[in-house]
Parts: C-alpha cells; sequence; structure tokens
C-alpha cells in the first residue's frame, strides 16, 4: 500500500510517487518527468541490475554518446534455467526491428537507459510492445541507438509467476506493428505475425497463421527450422508445451 512505501523509502534520494490508476507505461513516463539526472535508467520491480551497469552506461556514454541504448540480459525463466539475451548483439548496421523481430530478440525496460534531453521526444506507448516499441520509435526519429554487448540485469521472466503481463491480444499486436511510427521493414512485419502472432495462434486460426508463415518463409524473415517448431509447438497438448 501506499503508506507502506512511505514507511519503507526513508532515504532522501528516493521519491515515492503515487498515481491514479495508471498503466506501466504512465508510471515509467512519470519517472521520466520527474528525473534529473543526465541518464535515466528504468528498473521494473521484478528485475535486477548487475552491480556494474550504471558505471558501464556512463562511461559509454561519456566516450561514444547515445540518445538511446539498451543491453543483454540474463533471462531467468525460473527452476534454474536462464540464457543470456538477446543471444547476439545487435551490429548497428542491420535495421533494429529486424534485429528483434527475425531474429527472436527483444528488450525490457530494465534494458534501456535513455538520454534526459530525449526526454519530451520519446514516450512510452500502451502494450503490448512498449518496450522495445520505444527503442524502434527512436530508431525510426533517426536518433543515435546504441547496444552494449554485456549482460548487465536480470530479467525474472518466469511463466509460473502471478504475472500482469499475460494477456495476449493478437488484434492489438497486429495493428501495432504496422503503426507508421515503429517504420518496420516488410521483412520486419512478416517475422513479426509469424513469431509473435502466428506461433500462438496456431491451430486456431489455422488459416491465418499459414499465410503469415508462408510470408515470412518467402522473405526469409523467419528461418524454415523455426516455422516447423512454430506449428509443433501448436500441435502440442497444453501440459506438454507447458
Amino acid at each position: 500500500t501506499w503508506e507502506s512505501v512511505r514507511t519503507l523509502v526513508d532515504d532522501p534520494r528516493y521519491r515515492p510517487m503515487r498515481l491514479p490508476s495508471p498503466s506501466v507505461s504512465q508510471a515509467r513516463n512519470a519517472g521520466l518527468d520527474a528525473s534529473r539526472g543526465d541518464l535515466v535508467f528504468f528498473l521494473d520491480g521484478d528485475d535486477r541490475f548487475h552491480p556494474e551497469k550504471l558505471a558501464r552506461f556512463v562511461a559509454f556514454h561519456r566516450e561514444h554518446g547515445f540518445d538511446i541504448a539498451f543491453s543483454r540480459g540474463l533471462r531467468k525463466r525460473g527452476h534454474g534455467v536462464d540464457w543470456p539475451f538477446p543471444l547476439e548483439a545487435w551490429d548497428g548496421d542491420e535495421p533494429l526491428c529486424e534485429f528483434f523481430f527475425c531474429r527472436g530478440n527483444t528488450a525490457s525496460a530494465s534494458a534501456i537507459v535513455l538520454d534526459r534531453r530525449r526526454a519530451d521526444e520519446l514516450r512510452f506507448d500502451p502494450p503490448p510492445y512498449e518496450d522495445p516499441g520505444l527503442l524502434l520509435e527512436a530508431d525510426a526519429r533517426g536518433l543515435r541507438v546504441a547496444m552494449l554487448p554485456d549482460v548487465l540485469y536480470d530479467w525474472f521472466d518466469d511463466r509460473d509467476a502471478n504475472r500482469l503481463s499475460r494477456a495476449f491480444d493478437a488484434e492489438a499486436r497486429l495493428r501495432w506493428i504496422d503503426l507508421p511510427r515503429m517504420a518496420a521493414t516488410p521483412k520486419a512485419k512478416a517475422a513479426f505475425r509469424a513469431r509473435c502472432v502466428g506461433q500462438h495462434l496456431f491451430p486456431a486460426r489455422a488459416a491465418d497463421c499459414l499465410v503469415w508463415f508462408a510470408k515470412a518463409l518467402s522473405t526469409g524473415a523467419v528461418r524454415p527450422k523455426e516455422l516447423v517448431l512454430f506449428v509443433l509447438r501448436g500441435l502440442m497438448p497444453a501440459g506438454l508445451k507447458r
């Protein structure tokens, strides 16, 4: 409760804020507006920064500069299963949307660091993809986007946990990837529809999914082996899939 927060936070460096019925994006934007430093870091309540994260980004910003940046994290799925994510680093030449969706990568808000001077231009939008969406919008605007290849935070993604972000809205996802401000390439859109929508709807909407899978295959947006796995995933009994 709010009173609990006020009791627990007695360090003057912390400023508790109470927002009326906020979404996660509204909460992040409120924190962004209240920030005072040169760089703004975001930390979700179920994630954890590694001790060197802030120092690494500050040093990188001083040496190279960026408008917005992100890093790899350790994705912790529960039951001792974890792996560095994204699996590979972005080289800055490949379109960022294709790095995310053709290669099966993403980023959580806890990966993102924003130059405070861009706070008026870049805002978190409501789901479904508000975290990589901020990076994609910055890239589409021609801002300086950078990735540190270091694993600098723990991303707790336990599928058994009672999380608020498990709702799946296929139509919202399909609308999101077509937003002009995302400036997604045709290849990235094909990969997104197959990977981020189709594999979750197959076989319930088999006709739509097969169209998306065929488009992703013909454009080279998704590897054939992955498409086979998408189909097999949909055909698995629920218990085995889990």
